[in-house]
């Protein structure tokens, strides 16, 4: 696997909620209260979404095609 597939991977959609499928079964699993469930499910969206849009801005700049120089 390359870093480029690597990156597309961490920057699914699809990538975070299977995450979030595992992590709230083993909190199911490990009979965690609704309000830790909801706290991890919280936590786990926070970090995908940061994650999106890190490498999103990355390519993006990477392409230059968000360059103000002239």
């Amino acid at each position: 696997m390359t870093k480029k597939d690597l990156l597309r991977k961490i920057g699914s959609r699809k990538f975070w909620a299977c995450i979030t499928a595992v992590v709230i079964a083993l909190i199911a699993f490990f009979n965690a209260t609704p309000e830790t469930t909801e706290r991890v499910v919280a936590l786990i969206s926070a970090i995908g979404g940061l994650c999106i849009y890190m490498l999103a801005e990355g390519m993006a700049d990477s392409s230059g095609g968000g360059s103000d120089e002239q």
